[in-house]
């Protein structure tokens, strides 16, 4: 019984190991929004960044949505929206998103909550690709292989207390890379958009919750 328990959590790390190079793929749309080495702030590309936002979404939805699938299998019901998981999301969200304040201001940390503001400060330009990449495009992905492929595949028969914070953490990392303050920031978003998934059991909300907290830190930090 002990045996087959260990083997079971083996597979499990296994697959969670697997996804490393999934989500390595999934930042590739995130290329067209930073200058490149031959490029300055007045002489830049557009076009190669449109090539590389274009190839990106469509190597990073497929790779993502084919995984989904062969782990998850669930249908997303597109055109069902509830009010009260509408609701029940945005309050999640601006209480994850104060939480996040209070831990950056606990950390002394006088530097923007993101690196929204290097992006923006590029110019015109570049802040379509940038806007694209962190409202629509980095949610749906993250979302499909954090709370899709992630917490509700691989990790579908685990309790959620345990579940929901593995995730979670992977999902803050996955940005962070280090253990800080910042990290925790992430970890409580990663937390609210879990939760989010778990209680409504659908993958629209937590999409919806990310692009909203996305947009949201993106005013804040702008403001």
């Amino acid at each position: 019984m002990y045996k087959q328990k260990f083997g079971k959590y083996i597979l499990t790390l296994l697959k969670i190991i697997l996804l490393l190079p999934l989500a390595f793929i999934i930042q590739f749309p995130a290329g067209s929004e930073f200058l490149y080495s031959n490029e300055t702030k007045y002489n830049i590309n557009l076009v190669n960044h449109l090539v590389v936002l274009i190839f990106g979404i469509l190597i990073a939805f497929f790779s993502v949505f084919y995984v989904y699938r062969k782990v998850n299998g669930a249908a997303i019901r597109l055109f069902s929206f509830k009010l009260k998981w509408i609701i029940f999301t945005i309050i999640v969200i601006i209480g994850a998103l104060l939480i996040e304040i209070l831990i950056n201001l606990l950390s002394k940390n006088s530097a923007a909550t993101t690196n929204y503001l290097i992006s923006i400060s590029i110019g015109f330009p570049l802040q379509p690709f940038f806007l694209i990449e962190n409202v629509i495009v980095g949610p749906i992905l993250e979302e499909f292989l954090f709370r899709g492929i992630l917490q509700n595949g691989i990790l579908k028969d685990t309790p959620a207390w345990i579940k929901i914070p593995i995730t979670a953490f992977l999902f803050a990392f996955m940005h962070e890379g280090i253990i800080n303050w910042k990290l925790m920031e992430w970890f409580t978003l990663g937390l609210g958009l879990g939760y989010i998934y778990y209680k409504s059991n659908d993958l629209k909300m937590s999409i919806f919750g990310h692009m909203l907290s996305n947009a949201l830190i993106i005013i804040i930090d702008i403001c």
